[in-house]
């Protein structure tokens, strides 16, 4: 049996029978990865892969100029019995780990898979929150729209064109940067975006965050 598979079959009685110690959710791995709650492994629902390599690629060409390091799934200590993977997560340069992040990072970026829901995802971006994150942002390519958590709730991106804090086109809206939905032997195609106009939505995402003299990016503006 494979490490993997071994590690699978652990899971599943662990959702049946005993808990799990944060030990042993550190000396397993899976592919994709999974998460630790109160000694509970939880699957977890994969967003669409393209556009988490597209982010992933796009904050890694752009690491020196925004002093950031970008991670896909990499594992998050929220709480000292919960660990959580965001599907890209952004720290600082100068942020200091090992294996898993232990101190609030940047930005946390989930992107939402079909069998995800909002009040499940409002319900995490809480928890990132609570952790310190203050810049939690959420993707859902099916509805085609983005939101950032507040604090409060998640709130919709109205215009993906502001470039800068209190500056927008009128004239665009956030559904101009998706693409067209195509069909394939009766399936549905994942819509996807643009590949121009999500660089433009996250360079001015990244503008605002590091504006109007934010120290260390611990504070954004409003859209």
């Amino acid at each position: 049996m494979t490490e993997q598979a071994h590690n699978v079959g652990m899971a599943a009685q662990a959702n049946t029978e005993e808990l799990w110690t944060v030990r042993e959710y550190l000396r397993s791995t899976w592919s994709p990865d999974r998460e630790f709650v109160e000694g509970r492994i939880e699957e977890r629902n994969l967003g669409e892969t393209i556009i988490q390599g597209y982010l992933t690629a796009l904050f890694w060409n752009k690491r020196t100029e925004w002093a950031i390091r970008a991670f896909p799934e990499l594992r998050t200590q929220t709480q000292s019995r919960r660990f959580r993977v965001p599907d890209v997560l952004i720290t600082r340069a100068g942020d200091k780990f090992e294996r898993y992040v232990t101190h609030p990072p940047l930005i946390a970026i989930e992107i939402l898979s079909p069998e995800d829901t909002l009040s499940a995802m409002q319900a995490k971006a809480a928890e990132y929150r609570d952790f310190g994150i203050e810049n939690i942002w959420i993707i859902d390519p099916t509805a085609r729209m983005v939101y950032r958590y507040t604090g409060a709730a998640l709130d919709e991106v109205k215009n993906w064109r502001a470039a800068g804090c209190g500056h927008s086109d009128p004239h665009r809206d956030q559904r101009d940067v998706w693409g067209t939905g195509q069909h394939l032997n009766g399936q549905r195609l994942v819509y996807w975006l643009r590949a121009n106009d999500l660089s433009k939505l996250v360079i001015n995402w990244m503008a605002n965050l590091w504006s109007s003299g934010c120290e260390e990016g611990l504070c954004s503006c409003s859209w």
